[in-house]
């Protein structure tokens, strides 16, 4: 093999090296995908998490993933390391190439006026063509070498990242397991789902509304009359705190409750209000005949 071949052979090895560092490129953005898609399970699991399951399947739910993380986080180092930090060598460009071979005839141009100028101590005239081949011979087999370098050592971290994400999903795989067997997601069908009932909670505003009205009356009979109220009040109220387990029919029916005490409360303050106000009015009407 003569050096011509030698030069053509490093050719195609530093193209292959190339080719290697863009395969691994893709490989390492799909294990950066593997390793957040990891995450986000993870993630979105702990969002669900019904607490009110049972205390040992969550905390050995919770204990699995987190050392799940702590593992991958190892992977993810070397998955970094095998995306950043590697330098690769390209041959010189068009430019540089120029630059030198211009370098190269001023150089020969100076052997040959020296030699020209002292003819008893000549010197060998270097040849263009060879000085370029051994240029580029040099630096194809430079820029090769270190690419081939770089690749193995972005391949090792690579290997690694791999070799801890699998480490990473034993945990993963039993948590996840616990996690169904258990049904520790609190949106899941199987699960009584909390419903907020507005309707009840305004119509129990509009009670307590009336009340506080009702407080401001001197009028003893209203407060004979308040202290019955208070006691339905009550009732409705640890209805009221008790439906959030309900059933749809027991929560109408305490909307119906609800409405019909309302309908009392404010006939009742109607008529407090128009007894007050003959009240006064007689007071005044009084008042204004003994002036008289």
């Amino acid at each position: 093999m003569n050096k011509k071949d030698l030069t053509s052979l490093f050719e195609k090895l530093y193209f292959h090296e190339l080719n290697i560092r863009e395969s691994t490129f893709t490989r390492v953005q799909i294990n950066f995908a593997i390793f957040f898609t990891g995450y986000s399970i993870i993630f979105y699991m702990w969002r669900v998490l019904d607490f009110n399951s049972s205390v040992v399947a969550i905390a050995s739910f919770l204990t699995l993933s987190i050392i799940s993380i702590l593992i991958s986080l190892k992977g993810l180092y070397y998955l970094v390391r095998a995306f950043w930090g590697t330098e690769y060598r390209a041959v010189p460009n068009s430019d540089e190439i120029n630059s030198y071979y211009s370098q190269m005839m001023k150089y020969i141009s100076e052997v040959k006026d020296y030699n020209k100028n002292y003819p008893e101590n000549s010197q060998e005239v270097p040849k263009i063509n060879e000085i370029m081949s051994d240029f580029y011979h040099s630096k194809l087999t430079e820029c090769s070498t270190n690419n081939s370098l770089a690749n193995e050592t972005r391949f090792m971290y690579l290997h690694n990242s791999i070799r801890w994400l699998l480490f990473s999903a034993v945990p993963f795989i039993i948590a996840s397991i616990i996690f169904v067997i258990n049904d520790l997601d609190t949106s899941s069908p199987r699960k009584e789902i909390l419903i907020k009932d507005t309707s009840v909670s305004s119509e129990l505003n509009k009670t307590n509304a009336i009340f506080q009205k009702f407080q401001l009356s001197s009028d003893e009979m209203s407060k004979k009359q308040l202290v019955e109220v208070v006691n339905q009040q009550y009732q409705i109220n640890q209805l009221y705190l008790n439906s959030i387990e309900a059933t749809s029919e027991q929560s109408i029916r305490l909307y119906q409750l609800t409405l019909k005490l309302n309908e009392i409360l404010e006939r009742t303050l109607k008529k407090i209000e128009t007894k007050s106000n003959n009240q006064q009015g007689q007071q005044s009407l009084g008042g204004s005949i003994e002036s008289k």
